[in-house]
């Protein structure tokens, strides 16, 4: 083998690497079903942010997995409190975390602290602040004051719950807030993929 065609492969090998990501973010906004969604077991590490959130009544509920296969893969550390409100922390890095609540009338709130800016519409509300476990917390129950008004969370703590969350958010409000990132990842993928497409026919 030549010496430019073992370039020609690894230079397209890098490039597919770096698509992954890219790649898994356009399907999922094309595609929000074909997202894979399942629990899988993991024990917990030992870690503040961990501790934190049983001092504040949590649970642990598993290990939530979002898989695009050969693309990408997210896990979740998933914490539920009695009330009907889920936390997710990145597994990655357990200080990002997310809050998740929705109620028997289909309205659904998510509360963050990373991420891009919040979205709003008639049954739906995300919003992104500062901070960490307390902070995301009191944000949530702001935000659910004015969303829910005065209807009570669905209270059911279980796994196949929160799947059914994640499915129907990805399925009914991921577009538009992925709409910015999936389009810049689509554009990436063109270009580097038409950077393949010359580095194998000159």
């Amino acid at each position: 083998m030549s010496v430019l065609r073992l370039l020609q492969l690894g230079l397209t090998a890098g490039l597919v690497a770096y698509l992954r990501p890219h790649l898994a973010l356009v399907l999922s906004f094309l595609w929000p079903k074909g997202l894979q969604h399942r629990f899988v077991y993991l024990p917990l590490p030992e870690t503040d942010e961990l501790q934190e959130l049983f001092d504040e009544g949590y649970h642990y509920v598993g290990c939530r997995e979002e898989r695009w296969p050969l693309l990408m893969r997210n896990r979740y550390l998933v914490f539920a409190k009695p009330g009907g409100c889920f936390v997710d922390l990145h597994l990655a890095d357990t200080r990002r975390l997310y809050l998740v609540s929705a109620t028997p009338s289909g309205r659904f709130l998510l509360t963050r602290n990373y991420g891009h800016r919040g979205q709003q519409r008639e049954q739906y509300r995300s919003v992104r602040c500062k901070g960490d476990l307390l902070d995301v917390e009191r944000q949530h129950e702001k935000a659910a004051l004015q969303l829910f008004n005065l209807e009570k969370p669905i209270a059911d703590s279980s796994a196949r719950f929160r799947m059914r969350l994640a499915r129907r958010w990805y399925a009914q409000f991921a577009r538009k807030e992925l709409f910015p990132f999936a389009l810049l990842s689509s554009l990436l993928v063109l270009l580097f993929g038409a950077m393949i497409y010359r580095v194998w026919v000159y």
